[in-house]
């Protein structure tokens, strides 16, 4: 994966406190949603690629084959596609808000689980994924989701 302009965040189970994905990547803009992972070698077991606001993802110009996970506004897991192969389309149920994209056969979530975007080391989630998702009012380093 290319370097993103923030590395540090991390996907976890606020109910647990694992972390599902250790180097999330955001894409919350009209052009990091466009090209997402599209010309890209791979993505390493330990990566993940957010996007949002999204309900539906192709796999066009892809080489590798990715699990779809489909989240809605509160955080939790509405369907996940696994092993989805490069040329390939997917949409998310009525209710989803953002797509998380991983390596095929690394996606831990299942349907009904909850997730959190946190950012470590005292950086706060930008704007304008906090803004896509109902915030969790006792941290401002959790976005939404939960």
């Amino acid at each position: 994966m290319s370097p993103p302009a923030e590395r540090e965040y991390q996907l976890i189970n606020p109910d647990t406190a694992e972390v599902l994905v250790p180097q999330l990547q955001l894409a919350a803009t009209f052009w990091t949603r466009f090209r997402g992972l599209q010309f890209q070698r791979e993505l390493p077991p330990d990566e993940g690629l957010l996007v949002a606001p999204c309900r539906s993802v192709h796999t066009h110009w892809m080489r590798f084959a990715i699990d779809v996970v489909m989240i809605d506004a509160e955080g939790t897991v509405l369907k996940v596609r696994r092993n989805m192969k490069p040329w390939r389309a997917c949409n998310g149920p009525k209710h989803t808000r953002a797509v998380l994209e991983v390596p095929a056969e690394t996606a831990t979530v299942r349907e009904g689980d909850r997730v959190t975007i946190v950012a470590p080391n005292g950086h706060s989630v930008p704007k304008c994924v906090q803004s896509l998702f109902q915030q969790n009012r006792s941290s401002s380093q959790t976005a939404g989701f939960s």
